[in-house]
């Protein structure tokens, strides 16, 4: 997502591809006109201005010079081949046509301009020409129609999500899926009628999945949660059509709600509507074989009926908010383990961010570059927003420096910009800085360990107007105040240059650094704006950027209210810097040298050195010998909560079958330490802590105090329809996903794994309390003698079917005897 920003819907308007665009320069920053550049300056920043009707949809950087400008209301796109210094309309799209623009995610070539019709367009050379190709059906109104293939060498495999209506009502719609091999040069292909949605499952790499395609598909936009399924495909579905179960029996497996991929993770949503009403189930799978369903904390707040966001840039878990049943103003913060079923809770009460986009709604932001490090904005006066929901939340902004595992406050600076230090009010114990992380913001790429950000030193965050901006260059663990007041911020040439706009009120000038924050000049823009987007290129090496603002009424140039200031920082730095000129920086975390188990080294430029970085220093490394396990390396594990520096389990242990049934306080049993290996963590454990090694409890341990009432809850992959006791102490549970035994009343639960899981009932001897009865509708059945420990398998006789009666009688005194009925 760097590099891109979508602002849909804020902005009303409408234009023509022939009085949109207007080039315009101020002659004392630089003279130029559309004929090229005349005469510049040297030594100093120059500025480039150009007019557009309204503010861009979105704005996407496929490299370092070229540069797409896309608005939705007039439907026209314009590109930029010289870092945002002049614009064109895109050549061979009809102006006005245009509805989406969407960048493929792996070729930055590649590029699609989508319609409300049949007709669309591609490029393959970042603008510069377009080719149009037909659809048989319009695109969905799903924000983007396209799914890509992971792999690069597959550039070309597209899937397109049409839509088909009977007269233009939106009920009778049916959604159909189309795919192309080379990029819509050819027709593309029928893929599968009647879907919501296509995945690839393939991935970098990956050669048992590499064809696999998944879909849901979905009979019925109506009532979607009714027959909707997952189905499978190694072939674009010619022979090879499988269809998912959950392992909670075809009929619940086709309620599929939602399907989605975050990073190596497939993650469905399905209906489970049972006795106690609707629930709903998440299930996960990285290998489209085994889906196990996803598993929060017990006796938590958060539910998935509410839905859930994928959040942040973690790649060997998922990380999701999860609503909360007390308010609607924050959520639940979950971090799975590499699987994706069990989730242990990182951050109660995240802020939900009112106006947030549905991809990624709470105040989360993770630095770029360096894995594991995250900011997290947490809501501070729960208690008063349950009691008065109008209430605005107060904010405390965290950091995390192992993918949520802990979290702490950020460090204030010292002194502000004044050098004075800092005077909370009401408050007598130290200040902690707070910042705005509210996800709908554009954020601009910065390089390694650079963190530029609109906050307050206070006890929770300040209104916008009494913030101010802070920088830190080391990851979040030291800051310093840039400026007072709230600024709008660019970083290029990593991070040597810095650009800063006001963003309180309307502007005729920025503030710029050549040398990594240490000094500020002033530059004139030549025109009063008010700004909304500064940005520059993808990893923040360049040393152009691009200023968008709309202009007073007064100063527009031919009615066009939205002005694109290029500034151009190549004049001032003329070498190329060398490594006599550079130094490694090493990032650290909280409470050691390394972050995630590895020391991560960048390169940087020399305090007092005059050159420009550029891509020459873009790669920096790690060193090898690694780091040892740490406790900070360890997190909670599922049903663990950190209490006071500890994980404190939520619940009783799962005791494992056939222990502490008997009586004495000595007996011990095998539990889980409470702790685990944050995912993706790769420190060293020999010579290191090991804490997540099982330890042994006694079993005494888990019995309540005299007076105390003891309970252990265990969550059935789906709802129960009948149970039975077998004897005093086991119990049979059918559910639709099988048939559970438990062989301590209750306390701990397992699957009687048969050859079958098809029972029409279960039958317990009446006289033989250790003898059940499954019988099956495949001709056999089971059966047990020891109350449920073995299980064995017989075949009735024949014609004995017994439907309507019951099918077995049994002897009061042989207890062998049975009479079968059919």
């Amino acid at each position: 997502m760097r590099g891109l920003f979508n602002a849909a819907a804020l902005f009303a308007g409408a234009c023509s591809i022939l009085d949109s665009l207007v080039q315009y320069t101020f002659p004392n920053v630089a003279i130029t006109s559309l004929l090229g550049v005349q005469a510049r300056e040297e030594g100093a920043p120059q500025t480039t201005i150009n007019y557009f009707e309204e503010l861009p949809t979105k704005f996407h950087y496929a490299n370092n010079i070229t540069v797409f400008y896309f608005d939705s209301f007039a439907g026209d796109v314009y590109v930029s081949e010289d870092s945002a210094k002049s614009w064109s309309p895109v050549d061979g799209v009809p102006s006005g046509n245009a509805t989406r623009f969407i960048e493929h995610p792996i070729d930055s070539r590649v590029a699609f301009i989508l319609t409300d019709g049949t007709k669309h367009y591609t490029t393959r050379d970042r603008g510069r020409t377009w080719n149009s190709f037909e659809t048989p059906m319009p695109p969905t109104w799903d924000e983007d129609p396209l799914s890509f293939h992971a792999d690069p060498k597959k550039a070309g495999y597209v899937m397109y999500q049409g839509v088909q209506c009977e007269n233009g009502r939106r009920y009778t719609c049916l959604g159909e899926t189309f795919y192309t091999t080379d990029g819509f040069v050819t027709e593309a292909k029928s893929l599968l009628p009647s879907t919501a949605s296509c995945l690839f499952g393939g991935s970098v790499g990956s050669v048992e999945h590499d064809n696999l395609i998944v879909c849901h598909h979905q009979p019925d936009l109506l009532y979607p949660g009714e027959g909707s399924s997952l189905l499978t495909s190694s072939d674009f579905f010619v022979d090879d059509i499988q269809e998912i179960d959950f392992g909670i029996g075809p009929r619940l497996s086709r309620r599929v709600l939602t399907l989605e991929r975050v990073n190596k993770f497939f993650i469905a949503m399905v209906s489970l509507r049972g006795e106690y009403g609707y629930e709903a189930g998440v299930y996960v799978t990285t290998n489209m074989k085994e889906w196990n369903r996803a598993h929060l904390p017990y006796n938590t707040e958060y539910d998935f009926r509410g839905g859930f966001g994928a959040v942040g840039e973690i790649t060997e878990s998922v990380a999701m908010s999860v609503p909360s049943s007390r308010s609607s103003r924050f959520e639940g913060l979950f971090i799975s383990d590499t699987n994706g079923t069990h989730y242990v809770e990182s951050m109660k009460h995240i802020h939900q961010s009112a106006n947030g986009p549905i991809d990624n709604p709470v105040d989360f932001w993770s630095l770029q570059g360096l894995q594991g490090v995250a900011f997290a904005n947490q809501v501070d006066n729960v208690a008063e927003i349950e009691d008065h929901g109008e209430l605005e939340p107060k904010l405390r902004t965290m950091i995390t420096y192992n993918d949520g595992a802990s979290w702490n406050p950020l460090d204030p600076p010292p002194l502000d910009i004044q050098g004075q230090p800092y005077v909370c009010h009401n408050r007598t114990q130290a200040c902690t800085l707070h910042l705005q992380l509210n996800s709908e913001a554009h954020t601009p790429p910065t390089p390694h360990g650079y963190v530029i950000g609109v906050g307050s030193v206070s006890e929770t965050l300040l209104p916008y107007e009494q913030r101010d901006t802070f920088l830190s260059r080391d990851a979040g663990k030291t800051w310093s105040q840039l400026r007072q007041g709230a600024y709008k911020y660019a970083l290029g040439d990593n991070g040597n240059i810095m650009v800063l706009v006001n963003d309180e009120e309307r502007t005729d000038q920025v503030h710029y650094s050549t040398d990594a924050g240490a000094t500020w000049k002033k530059m004139d823009l030549g025109i009063t704006l008010r700004a909304h987007f500064l940005a520059t290129a993808p990893e923040a090496k360049s040393q152009q950027f691009m200023l968008i603002g709309t202009v007073p009424y007064g100063q527009r140039h031919e009615n066009k209210q939205v002005a694109v200031v290029h500034l151009d920082f190549t004049p001032i730095q003329g070498r190329q810097c060398t490594y006599d000129d550079v130094e490694k920086w090493y990032a650290h975390g909280h409470e050691t040298k390394c972050i995630m188990g590895w020391k991560q080294w960048f390169w940087r430029r020399k305090s007092g050195v005059d050159c420009y970085m550029g891509t020459a220093f873009h790669r920096g490394g790690i060193d090898l010998e690694g780091c040892v396990c740490t406790d900070v390396d360890f997190g909670c594990d599922y049903n663990h909560v950190l209490e006071d520096g500890q994980c404190v389990p939520l619940r009783p242990d799962s005791i494992p079958e056939g222990v502490c049934l008997g009586n004495s306080d000595a007996e011990t049993y095998q539990a889980p330490s409470g702790y685990r290996l944050v995912p993706g963590n790769v420190c060293k454990r020999e010579g290191g802590k090991e804490k997540d090694k099982p330890i042994m409890k006694s079993c005494a341990e888990e019995k309540p105090r005299r007076g105390e009432v003891g309970h252990q809850i265990f969550k059935f992959p789906a709802p129960i329809t009948s149970y039975y006791y077998l004897g005093p102490k086991t119990i049979l549970a059918q559910s639709w996903s099988g048939i559970w035994k438990s062989l301590n009343e209750g306390y701990s639960w397992s699957k009687i794994s048969l050859d079958t899981e098809t029972y029409t009932s279960i039958l317990i001897h009446p006289y033989d309390e250790t003898r059940a009865y499954l019988l099956t509708t495949n001709g056999t059945y089971h059966y047990t003698t020891d109350a449920g420990r073995t299980w064995h398998t017989g075949t009735p006789p024949p014609g004995a079917k017994g439907y309507m009666v019951p099918e077995l009688a049994f002897h009061p005194t042989q207890h062998d005897y049975l009479i079968w009925s059919g």
